[in-house]
């Protein structure tokens, strides 16, 4: 297989939630541009149905279903509406996440069980149903969205998302034998919505910049090019891995 193939999707089905904006929406525009047939969900429908039509327009196709994953049915009804939509599902993103700004003697039980539900059990129960399909097909790709915040557990939003990446690895470890390849992405700051909520403020901002050997932010593309890798052909003998995408990003306490 030439080197340019490697990274194509073609055929493939794949399910990215946390898909109306950001980091998600970026990564479900990369998937169909590779050739992939996508399901987009998240909570907003109306910005689903926008993201649809430029999944469409790349000639793609491309499946809308609205939920709130931090419902404990949902990861499980949008796991089996996209397998059902598409005929299959080879690959799984789990994009969908909260940041709430707290400080630790802020948070309160409803902000820890926000995040939390979303953050983190929210995936975990996707990556079981979706595993299902995934063992009775013979394989799939699993892209789990981390954050260089993990390296810290900076706070409940790092420590979920540092809980988050050992899943992952742990998973990776059980589901390998199935042809399953298990993998996350630890974005640094990425010009998102989310961050907007601290980096307007202009000593973080300088903060973060200074800490990161790239000496910028990064965009949702950024990252969308590494998870066409990770779910591509290119990526076969890649698991278990949680890949930084943060230009040098150096998070310390």
């Amino acid at each position: 297989m030439s080197s340019g193939r490697q990274f194509r999707l073609d055929g493939r089905r794949a399910l990215v939630t946390g898909a109306s904006r950001g980091i998600g929406r970026a990564i479900a525009l990369a998937f169909a541009r590779a050739g992939a047939e996508i399901t987009l969900s998240a909570t907003d429908a109306d910005r689903l149905q926008q993201v649809a039509r430029e999944v469409e327009a790349t000639g793609a196709r491309a499946h809308v279903v609205p939920a709130d994953l931090a419902d404990p049915e949902a990861p499980a009804d949008v796991v089996e509406r996209a397998h059902t939509a598409m005929g299959g599902l080879d690959v799984l993103v789990n994009g969908a996440a909260v940041l709430l700004m707290r400080s630790p003697a802020e948070i309160t039980p409803d902000d820890f069980d926000r995040m939390a539900r979303l953050n983190l059990r929210a995936p975990v129960l996707a990556m079981r149903h979706a595993g299902a399909a995934m063992r009775a097909a013979g394989g799939g790709v699993i892209i789990n969205l981390s954050s260089a915040a993990a390296e810290a557990a900076n706070g409940v939003y790092g420590s979920l998302k540092a809980a988050l990446e050992s899943y992952t690895l742990g998973l990776a470890r059980e589901w390998g034998p199935h042809g399953i390849r298990v993998v996350a992405i630890a974005p640094g700051v990425v010009d998102t919505d989310m961050a907007d909520q601290f980096m307007h403020d202009p000593a973080i901002r300088r903060g973060v910049l200074e800490r990161t050997h790239l000496g910028r932010t990064g965009i949702p593309e950024d990252i969308a090019a590494a998870a066409v890798y990770l779910a591509s052909d290119a990526a076969s003998y890649v698991t278990g891995i949680v890949l930084p995408v943060s230009g040098g990003w150096i998070y310390r306490y």
